[in-house]
This record gives C-alpha cells, sequence and structure tokens, in this order.
C-alpha cells in the first residue's frame, strides 16, 4: 500500500513539472531570456536633469508597451555603448547618430535645437547685430550650457569671431538674464520657460529650418543669415547593445515607431519645450530614414 502510494505521489509530481514547463512556455511567448527579468534604463545624467526630463516624458508611453518592468538608474556618458543587452542607455545620442557603430542600435526620440538667447536689455537686439561687434570687443565671449557645447551644433562662418565658453546651466541663465553677458546658447529645451516669461528673447537657432516654441513664437535659423548653413543637430534617445535579442529589438523597434511616434502627449510635449518629434530606429540605416 505504501509503495502504491509514493508511485501516485510520482506520478502527480512528474505531471505538475510538466504542466509548469508548458504553462511556462505559453507564458513567454518566444525564448528570449531578456523577458524573464527587468531592464536598467541608465541616464546619462542626474536626476532633474534635461537628460531625465526627457526621458521621463517618453518613459510612460515605453512602461505601457513593454512586456518587462523597466528600472531607471543614473550615471554614465550616452556617447558610451551599453555593457550587456539587460542596460539600455537614455540621454543625448548624437554621437551614435553621426557616426553609427555596429555595437548598438539606436531609437531616436527627439531632435534638440540649440537657441541662442539674450536679455531684453542687451544690446544684442537680433541676431545681426552679432555680426557687428568689434573683433577687441568683451562682448565676444557667449557662455553656452554643457548640453549645447557640441561643435557641430553651434559652427557658423558668421559667428567664428564668437568664443564659445561652456558654463554651468544656472550661471550663463543667470548672466543672461541680467545682461553681465551679450547673449548666451543653450538646448531649446533648457530655454523655453525663460523665453516664455520674456526673461529672455530668442535670437536664432542654429538650425536651418525656423523653430516653433509653444506659448512663445517662431525663432529664425542661422540659415537666414548664412546660406547653406546645415549644422549638425543634438539628438534624444535610448541606445540597446547589439547583443540584445532580435525578438526585442523587433517588438521594440514597433513599439517606437507605432506608440511613441504616434503619442499626441509626445507631439504637445515636443512643441511645448522647443523640440522636433521625430521618433526613429537606427538612423542612417539601408531604407531607414535620417532625422531631419
Amino acid at each position: 500500500m505504501k509503495t502504491k502510494a509514493l508511485v501516485v505521489s510520482a506520478v502527480i509530481l512528474c505531471f505538475s513539472v510538466l504542466v509548469s514547463a508548458e504553462g511556462a512556455r505559453e507564458g513567454t511567448g518566444n525564448s528570449s531570456p531578456i523577458l524573464q527579468r527587468e531592464v536598467r534604463l541608465i541616464i546619462s545624467g542626474n536626476a532633474g536633469s534635461t537628460q531625465d526630463q526627457l526621458i521621463r516624458a517618453v518613459l510612460p508611453v515605453l512602461e505601457d508597451s513593454l512586456p518587462f518592468p523597466v528600472l531607471v538608474e543614473y550615471g554614465i556618458d550616452s556617447s558610451r555603448s551599453p555593457g550587456d543587452r539587460y542596460s539600455w542607455i537614455a540621454g543625448n545620442i548624437s554621437k551614435h547618430v553621426d557616426k553609427p557603430s555596429p555595437d548598438v542600435h539606436v531609437f531616436v526620440a527627439f531632435e534638440i535645437p540649440v537657441v541662442l538667447a539674450a536679455s531684453p536689455v542687451s544690446p544684442v537686439v537680433s541676431f545681426p547685430d552679432i555680426f557687428l561687434i568689434p573683433r577687441d570687443s568683451s562682448f565676444l565671449e557667449c557662455p553656452v550650457t554643457p548640453g549645447a557645447m557640441r561643435r557641430e551644433s553651434t559652427a557658423s562662418q558668421k559667428l567664428s569671431h564668437i568664443h564659445f565658453r561652456e558654463t554651468e546651466p544656472v550661471s550663463a541663465l543667470k548672466a543672461a538674464i541680467e545682461a553681465r553677458v551679450p547673449m548666451m546658447a543653450a538646448l531649446s529645451v533648457e530655454l523655453t520657460e525663460v523665453l516664455r516669461t520674456g526673461k529672455l528673447k530668442a535670437l536664432a537657432t542654429f538650425s536651418s529650418s525656423p523653430l516653433r516654441i509653444e506659448g512663445y513664437g517662431t525663432v529664425p535659423p542661422v540659415a537666414y543669415w548664412e546660406k547653406g548653413y546645415s549644422p549638425k543637430p543634438d539628438y534624444f534617445g535610448i541606445l540597446l547593445p547589439d547583443t540584445v535579442s532580435p525578438e526585442i529589438l523587433e517588438m521594440l523597434t514597433e513599439i517606437w515607431m507605432k506608440d511613441i511616434g504616434g503619442s499626441g502627449d509626445l507631439r504637445a510635449y515636443a512643441a511645448e519645450r522647443g523640440l522636433i518629434f521625430n521618433p526613429v530606429v537606427n538612423p542612417g540605416e539601408t531604407g531607414t530614414p535620417s532625422p531631419r
């Protein structure tokens, strides 16, 4: 009797294991191990930074669409490549858009223009006034926030006599608002609030196209005064390592183009913050449109 009971117990145990295994296979839908654990989304910046604010705008749409948790961490340079397939990087990914690498997959959410701005009481009233600044003047120095310091984003023959000096954002804004400097340059997203309040006025955007900022107006591009001007803009998005599974890459690509690309909330957010909303995956690849 005891032997028979042991046999029955063994059969039941084996059946339970088989059912559990089958249920696990049906629950995952594919064999990708990344679905079995969370993904670390590492933001290249501190809490509250520009990079953090931008990913926080994208994250709700991303989390609603992904079938696994996303844990946010801080403090990595987004010019680097992700370390492993469970670690994705969010931040200024311009370097990877300019020079695509086989080591990463690039997901662009926003193009971030650089804006040149000045105090309403600054002697620089409009962009052409900058051309008149004497080359021996102390007004040749222009503070630039770190995010906008990329040379490819601010290079201009018309401004070759201006010395762009990297300055911490709060200090740059304070100096410009108080007219202690004739002008400053920053990412559009860093200036929208002070522009709307009238503390600064936009002189131009380092772009070939005008920039429309909701609640403020249209900022003229440097290309109005410099023919053929076409700088490399800054891009914000996320990077995935090339070790990520094809299933996850395909899934995130669909989410990026349909859910994020079709989000009315993100489009409105971009208009309010002076961003160009143009979601794209792996720009520059054959058959893939590049950000405009």
